[in-house]
C-alpha cells in the first residue's frame, strides 16, 4: 500500500503539513505514518566507542534501530506520538489508516533512512524559513531534505491552511529535464484532478534557446497536450516564479531537484523568509534522478 510520511516535531507550525498529507492520502488511497526524530540523549547499544571522523547517527555505520532513547524521555514522546495519531483519527474517521513512529538520530538523515528501508511514496515536512524550529529539528533546511530523501518531498509553510491541489506550476530549467519529469507531472494531473503549468523563466530570449525551448515544450505536448507551457523573461528567477504562482494562483509549486542554482535561491536565500512568511504555496520536489541515467522508482503518483 502506498505510505505518506509527515514529519512532526508537535508543535502548531506541522499541523498544516498534516492536513496537507491526509488529504493526499485520501486522493491516493494512501496511508499516514508520523515521524518524530529524538535527537538526544542517546547511546551506543552494541558500541562502546565510535570510529574516528564517523557521525553517530550515519544510517551505514550506526543504523537507527540500533541507537535508545532515554527511558524517561522515550514514554512522554511515544504518547504525544499516540495523541497526534488519535487526533487526526478523530477527525478523519476509520477509513484513513494512520500511525506513529517514533525514530533516533538526526533528523534528516534517520527520516530518509526510514523512508528508504519502507519504501515511503512522499514525505510531508512544516517549513518556514532556515531559522525555523522544524529547521532545527531537522538539523537543515527544506532544501537539504529534498536534496537527501529517496522520494518527494512536499514542503507546507507552517501558518498555510489547505488549499486544495487544482491549480499547480511546475517550474523548469528544461534543459536538464526527463521525459521522466513529465509522466510524473501527468500521473498527479490523473490523480488530483490538478491543472499543471508549465513555467521557464530566463534572462533574455535568444535565437539558441527557442529551438530548445519548442524542442521541449512538443516533447512534453506528446505525453499531456493539456500542459500549459508559458515562458517569462527576467533576470530575478525566483521573483519572477514567486509572482507568476500569486497572480494564476497556484495551489502548489513543483521543482526537481536537478536544479541546484533555483533550489538555492529558493531555499537559502530571503526568498525562503518571503515564500514561508507571506504563506505562498507548498513546494513538491522530485527526487533527482540517478547518475547512471535510469529513471528513479515509480514515485506515489504514479505507482
Amino acid at each position: 500500500m502506498k505510505t505518506i510520511a509527515i514529519l512532526t516535531d508537535f508543535t502548531e507550525g506541522s499541523k498544516n503539513a498534516v492536513a496537507y498529507a491526509v488529504e493526499l492520502a485520501r486522493a491516493l488511497q494512501a496511508q499516514l505514518v508520523l515521524l518524530h526524530v529524538h535527537l538526544m540523549p542517546m547511546v551506543r547499544t552494541d558500541f562502546s566507542s565510535g570510529l574516528a571522523g564517523a557521525g553517530w547517527t550515519d544510517p551505514v555505520l550506526y543504523p537507527p534501530e540500533s541507537l535508545i532513547i532515554d527511558q524517561e524521555i522515550e514514554p512522554i514522546l511515544r504518547e504525544r506520538l499516540k495523541e497526534q495519531v488519535q487526533e487526526i483519527q478523530a477527525a478523519q474517521g476509520q477509513g484513513l489508516t494512520v500511525w506513529g513512529e517514533l525514530l533516533v538520530g538526526r533528523g534528516l538523515e534517520a527520516a530518509s533512512y526510514y523512508a528508504a528501508r519502507e519504501s515511503v511514496g512522499l514525505i510531508v515536512m512544516g517549513s518556514k524559513g532556515a531559522n525555523s524550529r522544524i529547521d532545527r529539528w531537522l538539523g537543515t533546511n527544506a532544501a537539504d531534505v529534498m536534496d537527501h530523501a529517496p522520494c518527494p518531498v512536499l514542503s507546507v509553510p507552517a501558518n498555510l491552511p489547505f488549499k486544495g491541489f487544482s491549480r499547480m506550476v511546475y517550474a523548469t530549467d528544461h534543459t536538464h529535464e526527463s521525459i521522466w519529469h513529465a509522466h510524473q507531472l501527468k500521473a498527479i494531473q490523473r490523480e488530483l484532478g490538478a491543472e499543471i503549468t508549465v513555467l521557464h523563466v530566463q534572462e533574455e530570449e535568444t535565437e539558441k534557446t527557442n529551438p530548445h525551448w519548442k524542442a521541449f515544450c512538443q516533447e512534453w505536448a506528446q505525453v499531456a497536450p493539456e500542459f500549459n507551457f508559458v515562458r517569462v523573461y527576467s533576470k530575478q528567477v525566483v521573483r519572477s516564479i514567486e509572482t507568476f504562482v500569486q497572480e494564476h494562483h497556484a495551489q502548489v509549486l513543483i521543482v526537481a531537484k536537478q536544479h541546484y542554482s533555483f533550489m538555492e535561491g529558493l531555499f537559502h536565500s530571503s526568498a525562503t523568509e518571503r515564500l514561508a512568511e507571506d504563506n505562498l504555496v507548498p513546494v513538491l520536489s522530485f527526487p533527482a534522478l540517478p547518475e547512471n541515467g535510469k529513471e528513479p522508482r515509480r514515485t506515489i503518483f504514479s505507482a
